[in-house]
C-alpha cells in the first residue's frame, strides 16, 4: 500500500501529513516504528525551512511565527558567526567551521579554457560523535547509546592512560 511517488511517506516529518508529491491521504497516519527497515536512500528527502518551523511549533506549541523568528535568528546568529571567521560548537550536536579555500587554476567545461578561480572561505559542518552514533544506531533507544558513548569514553581515558 502506498502511493509510488515516496515510499509509502515515510520521512521525520511526514507521519501526520500526506505525500508532499501526490497529496495522497495514505501517509498521514504513519508511526514512525515503520522507519526502522527502510534504506537511508529511501528516507533522504529535502527538509524545508518551513517544515521545520512546523515541526518545532508542533512539538514546542509555539506559534509557526514564533518558531520562525527564532529559527532564523538561530540561522543568522551561525552566518555572521561564521562570516566574522569564528566556529560555532553545539555539544552533542557537531561543529559549524569555516575553513580557507586555496585559489586555483580550473577548465571551462564548456570551452575548454582555463580559468583563474578566487580563493576563500567555505563553511564545514563536522558532526559529533553522538550524532553520527544517532544516526548509525538503528532502532537503538537514546539511554543505550548515551551508555555505550560513556563506556567508550572510559576505555579510551583508560588506554590512554594505560600508554603513558
Amino acid at each position: 500500500m502506498g502511493c509510488g511517488h515516496c515510499k509509502d511517506g515515510v520521512s521525520w516529518l511526514t507521519e501526520h501529513r500526506p505525500c508532499h508529491l501526490c497529496k495522497s491521504a495514505l501517509h498521514k497516519e504513519l508511526d514512525r516504528s515503520l522507519i526502522v527497515g527502510y534504506t537511508i536512500s529511501d528516507l533522504m528527502t529535502n527538509v524545508t525551512k518551513k517544515d521545520i518551523v512546523e515541526e518545532i511549533a508542533r512539538r514546542t506549541g509555539m506559534t509557526q511565527a514564533e518558531t520562525k523568528s527564532v529559527l532564523e535568528g538561530l540561522l543568522d546568529a551561525i552566518s555572521t558567526t561564521l562570516r566574522d571567521g569564528r566556529n560555532i560548537e553545539i555539544r552533542g550536536f557537531g561543529r559549524f567551521k569555516v575553513r580557507p579555500r586555496k585559489a586555483r587554476l580550473a577548465r571551462n567545461p564548456r570551452t575548454g579554457e582555463l580559468v583563474q578561480v578566487e580563493g576563500g572561505v567555505k563553511p564545514v559542518f563536522e558532526a559529533s560523535r553522538e550524532l553520527k552514533a544517532l544516526l548509525n544506531a538503528g532502532d537503538l533507544q537514546i539511554a543505550e547509546l548515551q551508555q555505550a558513548l560513556q563506556q567508550s569514553n572510559v576505555a579510551e581515558i583508560s588506554s590512554t592512560e594505560s600508554a603513558s
